[in-house]
This record gives structure tokens, sequence and C-alpha cells, in this order.
């Protein structure tokens, strides 16, 4: 069984990716007043804003694969993203805005998730671990 979750990485590198990305927002729309008509310049910021806005949001997803026993969280450019296997997860803290997962070797990983996201992940990470096979 697969699963996927919409996420955002830890609070400062949402931070500064969404802070550029309004920057290019801003020039478009500064751009746009600055001239006072519709041009290429204003048009063509505007596209990439939403490219890199709608990268930002639709490509950042975290996959729970049951049958794989591990979390896969997909970035912006890279293909396969990071994968955690279920036997590297220490413990699932869960946080305000997000959840950590505290691994065995490595330092924890970060993510912020909407309140209904996290809600999902935690019940699917529930199940599973009442699932003797899961582990």
């Amino acid at each position: 069984m697969q699963r996927s979750f919409y996420y955002q990485p830890d609070l400062y590198s949402s931070i500064i990716f969404w802070s550029w990305t309004f920057v290019i927002l801003f020039i478009s729309a500064i751009g746009w007043l600055e001239i006072t008509t519709i041009q290429w310049f204003t048009i063509a910021t505007f596209i990439l804003f939403l490219i890199i806005a709608g990268l930002g949001i639709w490509r950042r997803r975290l996959t729970l694969d049951t049958t794989a026993a591990n979390l896969t969280l997909h970035r912006i450019w890279s293909k396969g993203g990071r994968t955690i296997q279920f036997s590297d997860l220490q413990h699932v803290v869960v946080l305000q805005h997000g959840i950590r997962f505290e691994l065995n070797r490595l330092p924890y990983v970060t993510i912020l998730m909407t309140k209904r996201q996290k809600q999902d992940l935690l019940t699917t990470l529930n199940e599973l671990q009442a699932t003797p096979t899961s582990r």
C-alpha cells in the first residue's frame, strides 16, 4: 500500500524558499506598476512565479510505502528523494506544525504539514504499528 502526503521542509528552508519565490512575484508587480501596461517582462516573471510556487507545493511529497517498509521524502528537483526505512525510524515526534522523525544513525528529519495531513499520516503510522507484519 502506498499513501502520499504533501509537506514542506523544516522551517528555515521553507522561509528561505518562499521568500525568494515571493521576490519573483514582487519583481513582477513592480514591473507592472512602473510601466503601467502589461509587458512581456511582467507576464514572464508572473509565469515564473507560478511555476516555482507550483513546484514548491506539489512536488514535495512524503510517500509511505508499506510493501517496501519505507518513507520517501520527494524533493523539488531530485528524482529519488530521501528514503527512510522503517527499521531506521526510532521515534515519531508530533510538533505543533509538523512531524519530526528521529532516526537511529542520522540526525532527525523535521517536516511541516497541515493539521489534516499530519493527522492522516499519524493514523496510517499507528495502523502500521498495530500490524505485526509491518516491521
